[in-house]
């Protein structure tokens, strides 16, 4: 009997059944993370794209959607890279913003950051004039940090 091995991941030595987890239907409709993908999906991430060279090795993770996950966890109060990374390996709203990729571990996390410091003021000003245009905020109070 011949085994088909691209159901299978290579850990550890020995073979393991690799199950992908659908998150589409583990996540709720109405859940907060579906509504934060959406508006980020309309995001332009051009620039973002652009800070990568066009040859040699292709991201552990799609950019935007680690900004995605960026965003998602300094919402909920998570900073630290390995907690991240913990999150994005054990939550299903980080594996349903990463769309089954696998999770990215700290190092890639914080080697992303360095490169989103060059675009996050363009892409935090625009998620905040799309929530204004759709009447999520109003301006009417200010907060500084």
């Amino acid at each position: 009997m011949q085994i088909n091995y691209s159901n299978y991941t290579y850990e550890r030595k020995v073979f393991q059944l690799y199950l992908p987890i659908d998150t589409e239907i583990m996540i709720p409709k109405d859940s907060k993370v579906r509504l934060l993908d959406q508006v980020l999906e309309e995001l332009d991430y051009t620039k973002l794209y652009q800070s990568y060279r066009k040859e040699g090795r292709k991201y552990a993770v799609e950019p935007k959607d680690l900004f995605k996950v960026i965003i998602y966890a300094a919402s909920k109060g998570i900073y630290s890279s390995r907690k991240i990374e913990e999150e994005c390996r054990s939550n299903i709203n980080y594996m349903y913003l990463l769309r089954n990729q696998k999770a990215p571990d700290h190092n890639t996390i914080n080697r992303y950051r360095k490169r989103l410091s060059i675009v996050i003021e363009e892409l935090l000003s625009e998620l905040v004039m799309k929530l204004y245009e759709s009447g999520e905020i109003d301006f009417e109070n200010l907060m500084i940090d």
